[in-house]
């Protein structure tokens, strides 16, 4: 049981999460030479956004960063928002994690395009792009936050860049928790499964891609315990499912057949596989369009 606002073990806890915040915003000043500049700056991208003019950019950093400090920024700002995310704001944790994408974007776009590091070091060649494992860090929590608030087709479409992202830099860890966001997310939508022909989509085929993925880790991760407890939990309600499994064993076989990316499918695609009956969609998925429908028709 979590406690009420008024107990005082919930104000303490507050207390110690606004401490902890003042911390971090002395590192970052410390380390940029800047003052915390986020609230401004998220108000200047909202603005943008609704009613377009100049894009808003990030100020001059007083000195050039290393690599390590440049990592060491976007993880304050990461630090920034889970803290907001433990005080139950949703909305300034995701601009926190805005903030920092941005903020390892522009940070990357100052460095030469040759070296893929943050410091400029030519010898030095361990990423594909600059803070990749920071970025797809940032990129899974937005992914959680967008879930957290209900919003499913950002999160979507988050986990969508963040898989073709994976796939470029072999970040495995980070896809199999994309893969698990995308499990929930079908979850929550009511597509567990739909056949498009030769593809399978929605929860189901998302959970075998995570799971074949997290088998060539060393131990499996909680997103994959977490993906394999929803396909237990998605069969258990949904027998009749077990017998639409793909049988492959790679993760590359599997998703050659969907799960993971999906493809585009042109309107007269749809209309000849809608034709032709080779697409199968879960009742609950059809009972939840029926009822989108109904709400647009009042």
């Amino acid at each position: 049981v979590f406690p009420k606002m008024n107990e005082p073990q919930e104000k303490e806890r507050l207390v110690q999460l606004d401490k902890a915040d003042v911390l971090l915003v002395e590192i970052w000043k410390e380390v940029t030479g800047k003052d915390d500049d986020r609230e401004a700056w998220s108000t200047a991208s909202r603005t943008f956004r609704e009613s377009g003019g100049e894009e808003p950019v990030l100020p001059e950093l007083a000195r050039p960063l290393t690599e390590e400090e440049g990592e060491l920024c976007a993880e304050l700002r990461q630090q920034r928002a889970k803290i907001q995310e433990e005080k139950g704001d949703l909305g300034k944790a995701i601009q926190e994690v805005l903030y920092a994408m941005e903020f390892l974007r522009r940070f990357a776009t100052t460095q030469s395009s040759k070296e893929c590091n943050f410091g400029g070091r030519p010898d030095v060649y361990l990423r594909l792009h600059p803070g990749s494992k920071m970025w797809m860090r940032l990129r899974c929590a937005m992914v959680q936050l967008l879930i957290g608030q209900g919003r499913l087709a950002a999160a979507k479409a988050h986990i969508q860049q963040g898989l073709e992202e994976t796939s470029a830099t072999q970040n495995d860890v980070c896809r199999v928790e994309l893969l698990m966001a995308k499990v929930r997310v079908e979850v929550l939508s009511g597509r567990l499964l739909e056949l498009q022909g030769h593809r399978h989509l929605g929860a189901l085929a998302a959970a075998e891609c995570c799971l074949a993925h997290a088998r060539r880790l060393p131990m499996p991760t909680p997103s994959a315990i977490y993906a394999r407890m929803m396909l237990v939990s998605v069969l258990e309600q949904n027998p009749s499912l077990a017998s639409l499994q793909r049988s492959e064993d790679s993760p590359e076989a599997l998703e050659a057949t969907g799960g993971a990316e999906e493809e585009v499918i042109d309107a007269s695609e749809m209309s000849l596989l809608e034709a032709a009956g080779s697409i199968i969609i879960s009742p609950m998925a059809k009972e939840l369009q029926k009822k989108g429908k109904d709400k647009v028709e009042q």
